[in-house]
């Protein structure tokens, strides 16, 4: 599918907002601007702890979304009129609903606990849903959909990520730490800033290096924030940025292990 921004930063949204929409009037056929509703309101409630706008869907987007639905065989166009109703096809279903659990776009928590809420909320429901669109319901199609809809899989995978991410964490923290000894040692001993850059370069990379080593970049910025970063502008990243998210992300993997408990 072509991607657009709007569906780009809301796929998880849009996905479960056209399942909800399809559930809500699955006979009659669902409106672009029930889609546009539920992809507001979900957008809410995963916001809903921000000052932010609302954010708000253009019916055009809508509209492209559910064209190229259309096309690859997973919205059918019911009525085709002034208002045209649409219904999620068997294979749209599940298609949708892969896409909420398996992609990409989940940027925060709330993202996560709004995914975990609706499929733990509605598998049933969406069970009916695929059993209803079509006389036969194969059994490898219902085991692709137990796995989809899994909750202790969703919190496990989740819960991986969760202490992969803390350990990227603790590797940058240590780096930043080491990386700032080592400055104050070499100070210390009258070595010159280029050299402390190429020892950090070598032994604590930093992301991008890859890109731009640090050495390059040192050249690049003036003497007196080259001078900066080295000597404060490092630990502090350290002290102000990594250790703060490090006990957010602490937290999120503690709330996701006590979800997992209370299954």
């Amino acid at each position: 599918m072509r991607r657009h921004s709007v569906f780009d930063r809301f796929a998880l949204v849009a996905a479960t907002a056209t399942v909800a929409a399809h559930a809500n009037v699955r006979a009659e056929g669902f409106r672009q601007k029930d889609v546009r509703f539920l992809m507001e309101l979900f957008c809410n409630w995963i916001e809903s702890f921000s000052r932010s706008e609302v954010v708000l869907i253009q019916n055009t987007q809508i509209l492209r979304y559910l064209g190229e639905l259309e096309r690859e065989g997973f919205v059918r166009l019911i009525r085709s009129s002034k208002q045209p109703l649409y219904r999620l096809t068997r294979t749209g279903l599940i298609e949708l609903i892969s896409r909420a659990v398996n992609g990409g776009g989940r940027e925060n928590p709330a993202q996560f606990f709004f995914l975990f809420y609706f499929i733990g909320s509605y598998r049933s429901k969406i069970f009916d849903l695929v059993k209803a669109e079509g006389r036969q319901f194969p059994y490898a199609l219902e085991l692709e959909l137990e796995a989809l809809m899994d909750c202790k899989t969703l919190l496990d995978r989740e819960i991986k990520t969760a202490e992969r991410k803390l350990r990227e964490l603790d590797l940058r923290i240590s780096d930043g730490q080491n990386a700032a000894q080592l400055t104050t040692e070499s100070i210390a001993k009258k070595v010159p800033y280029e050299e402390i850059v190429k020892k950090w370069e070598k032994l604590y990379p930093y992301g991008l290096n890859s890109h731009k080593p640090l050495s390059e970049l040192f050249s690049e910025i003036s003497p007196d924030i080259a001078n900066w970063e080295l000597e404060t502008g490092n630990i502090k990243r350290v002290e102000n940025m990594w250790k703060p998210i490090r006990a957010l992300h602490t937290r999120y993997l503690e709330t996701l292990k006590q979800l997992k408990g209370s299954l």
